[in-house]
């Protein structure tokens, strides 16, 4: 019977190894790895498939090995059995045979590849830890410059967030023209209370609460416009709606008997002849020249 196809490429193969030895090798490694796809590239099913096949050819070869280090053994005991003779023959033989076992560092050749995997992997690693510290500075770093240039931005003007306002609502120019008065009316009022609320609080004189009580009251709170007024204008939800009334009365006690008091104290005070300017003593005239020559004629 004849052979099949792959019985032929199995022959024709090994035929090439015994003549081109490890060119042959390099060659097909080569070869091979062309058509390799890693395994993140497959499906979980094609990755398990594989991690199989992988772990039979490696379990093939070590038997393989194991034979043939087992056969090797074997030999040598025959051997050593064929040389055993006579201490006399021994002495008279020329021919002397010595058996030295040295040890095959092959078998370690599985654990010193899981180090140097391991090592490798571990310095991948600390390469990765170090990079990730360095973005993660860097992201902090633009993190700041941003906030920075969000303090530094203006605001904009009442007449410029109507504008924008309308753009972005899609209004056509004779509907814009219709809301733009109101949008910049309102604007400007929110922008004044703004403006006044932080030179209250820049001067810390305690008239936020008035402030409050003046620009919020039941009709914002009947449409729920708290929240949004107090956002645009960044006075707090408490001051807002703190405010019991928009006047106060400023009542005047009278005191009545305190100031019939005060008022008698004073009239006795300059009705007094030291005091007094309607009373004067003799000690306070004067005699003009004309008295003086009456006096004397």
């Amino acid at each position: 019977m004849g052979k099949s196809r792959a019985e032929i490429q199995k022959a024709y193969r090994e035929r090439k190894k015994q003549k081109e030895g490890e060119t042959y090798l390099a060659k097909e490694r080569k070869r091979r790895m062309t058509y390799y796809k890693p395994s993140s590239e497959l499906s979980r099913r094609d990755r398990i498939k594989r991690n199989m096949k992988s772990n039979d050819n490696l379990r093939k070869w070590r038997q393989k090995k194991k034979q043939e280090e087992n056969r090797q053994e074997a030999e040598n005991n025959q051997l050593n059995e064929s040389t055993e003779t006579s201490g006399y023959e021994s002495a008279s033989s020329s021919r002397l045979q010595v058996r030295m076992n040295f040890p095959n560092r092959k078998r370690n050749a599985s654990r010193v590849r899981i180090s140097r995997a391991l090592s490798k992997a571990h310095r991948n690693i600390k390469d990765l830890k170090s990079k990730n510290d360095y973005l993660t500075k860097k992201n902090k770093t633009l993190q700041k410059r941003v906030e920075r240039m969000k303090k530094k931005t203006k605001t904009d003007s009442p007449r410029s967030s109507a504008n924008k306002l309308i753009k972005e609502a899609g209004l056509s120019k004779r509907q814009g023209n219709k809301v733009r008065k109101q949008l910049i009316l309102g604007n400007a009022v929110l922008a004044e209370v703004k403006e006044t609320y932080q030179e209250i609080k820049e001067k810390r004189n305690g008239r936020v609460a008035t402030l409050g009580s003046i620009v919020s009251g039941k009709i914002i709170k009947k449409y729920r416009g708290n929240n949004w007024l107090s956002s645009q204008t960044g006075i707090t939800r408490k001051s807002l709606t703190s405010g019991t009334t928009k006047w106060k009365v400023s009542t005047c006690h009278a005191r009545k008997r305190a100031r019939k008091m005060y008022a008698r104290e004073v009239q006795e005070f300059l009705e007094r002849d030291d005091n007094s300017r309607c009373q004067p003593g003799k000690a306070d005239s004067k005699i003009s020249e004309n008295e003086e020559n009456k006096l004397e004629s």
